[in-house]
């Protein structure tokens, strides 16, 4: 029975007992229990502006029977019980706002609510998580990550999670075109994970921690094996690997030839020959800029035939045609090498005589000069180091291959002697502006391309010291 000071109380107009009776006669389940006079005395409660009962009486009519429901009404209440500082009128409006079941769906309003509730509750971590997930919704990662680690900082270890995953979908997005921001990202998603206990790692069933543990491994090794941040990326690719990512392998694999003793490198190099194959394999499930990476490396084992690898042409041309093909910023040096197989014409079946070849690689020079390629950012390292670099197209064509030790020592020529003087660019300027000219008059003229090729070692011979 209910308290008869309490009642008398209520009956006087006092708004907390109106309230009390209100919930008295709304839960009591020993008999007492009475729809009507809870909603009676909580709206009494309400019109006094008591914000729990306007709330409550809220509720009530949103929720209850069918025959008395009222769901604009209710919200009236809730309203005026949020706009008087009621934080769980505003949670209660920010949750069903972002949900759409009882009103519109209106999730600016939802975030508004929910930040109107963080002013009063600035340590609550479900509604920290809350307004991170909205900002999810919203594609403003770097604002979720925000409420994430503020959620993660109180203990909550959704919001360690969430924060870890962010953090490397964000690095993801940076990778191929900022990777030092990508760098960042994904040394911050490290942190995260420095949080979480073992036990939370043993029991994640679906997998999506361990998934976004590969993730941050595999591009923090990436981008220390591109030289785009100082560190060994070792351990992260081999956690990486280990997860079973095979980009991550590849990299690995290459990574430890290149850098090994020169009697472990035929066993090293046939690794990184199995690896690049595995990646191949894989690579319909990578980013479009690893899989075009993946399709060059392979090609260049079939090009100098190392690694277990037999010598084809034909196939390294195959896979360079792939790679070219797919819209990523490294695609281009896939097109050079493209070029320098049509303007060579040295391999497979691709013969001497096709004018049509020929005027084919002529366009394909055209578009590498009207792209400008000094500003790359990860750029392939191919079998035996070399990195990716506009051509130098009559070098290129007198010796047969973009990779050739005097191509290469003509663009490091270039870049650290040419490219620092006015004098220099300028000559720079004019070379690429006719050399495609003069490569397609060079094309299969034999004695001609003797006699340039003697021209330029004796070139080679007088800058090989100011390149190295």
């Amino acid at each position: 029975m209910i308290d008869q000071q309490l009642l008398s109380d209520a009956q006087a107009g006092d708004a907390e007992s109106q309230f009390n009776a209100g919930l008295y006669f709304a839960t009591n389940n020993s008999g007492d229990q009475n729809y009507d006079q809870a909603n009676f005395w909580l709206r009494k409660a309400a019109e006094n502006n008591h914000t729990g009962a306007q709330l409550e009486f809220g509720k009530t009519l949103i929720h209850g029977p069918n025959e008395k429901r009222n769901i604009d009404e209710g919200l009236r209440y809730i309203t005026r019980s949020a706009e008087n500082g009621n934080s769980d009128a505003m949670i209660y409006l920010g949750v069903h706002n972002k949900n759409g079941d009882i009103i519109t769906k209106d999730i600016e309003k939802s975030l508004y609510w929910f930040m109107q509730a963080l002013t009063l509750r600035s340590d609550d971590d479900l509604l920290l998580m809350e307004i991170g997930r909205i900002y999810v919704g919203l594609l403003k990662p770097e604002e979720s990550i925000e409420y994430f680690e503020k959620a993660s900082d109180l203990g909550n270890l959704a919001g360690t999670v969430a924060a870890l995953g962010v953090h490397v979908a964000l690095g993801d997005s940076l990778l191929a075109s900022i990777p030092e921001a990508a760098y960042r990202e994904f040394k911050l998603a490290e942190i995260m994970s420095k949080r979480l206990p073992q036990n939370v790692l043993d029991e994640d069933e679906n997998g999506a921690i361990q998934q976004s543990l590969t993730a941050m491994n595999a591009g923090l090794g990436m981008v220390l094996f591109f030289g785009k941040a100082e560190g060994n990326p070792i351990p992260y690719l081999r956690k990486a690997a280990k997860a079973g990512n095979s980009f991550s392998a590849m990299l690995l694999a290459q990574h430890l030839y290149l850098n090994a003793p020169p009697e472990h490198r035929p066993e090293l190099i046939a690794q990184s020959f199995r690896a690049t194959s595995d990646a191949v394999r894989d690579s319909d499930t990578f980013m479009p800029f690893q899989k075009c990476l993946a399709l060059q490396y392979l090609a260049d084992f079939y090009i100098h035939g190392v690694g277990g690898a037999t010598q084809d042409h034909n196939k390294a041309y195959n896979y360079y045609n792939i790679a070219a093909s797919i819209d990523c910023d490294f695609a281009h040096v896939a097109k050079d090498k493209l070029a320098n197989f049509r303007i060579t014409a040295q391999y497979g079946n691709v013969s001497r005589n096709n004018d049509a070849e020929a005027q084919y690689a002529q366009r394909q020079i055209d578009q590498m000069i009207r792209k400008d390629k000094s500003s790359s950012t990860i750029g392939p390292r191919l079998p035996g180091g070399s990195t990716k670099a506009p051509g130098c197209y009559i070098a290129t064509s007198v010796y047969g291959s973009y990779d050739a030790p005097q191509v290469i020592l003509l663009r490091k020529y270039r870049d650290n002697c040419l490219n620092r003087t006015r004098r220099g660019r300028l000559f720079v300027n004019i070379y690429y502006a006719l050399s495609p000219s003069v490569v397609r008059w060079l094309y299969n003229k034999k004695k001609i391309n003797k006699i340039v090729k003697r021209t330029l070692d004796v070139f080679i011979r007088c800058i090989s010291n100011k390149c190295k």
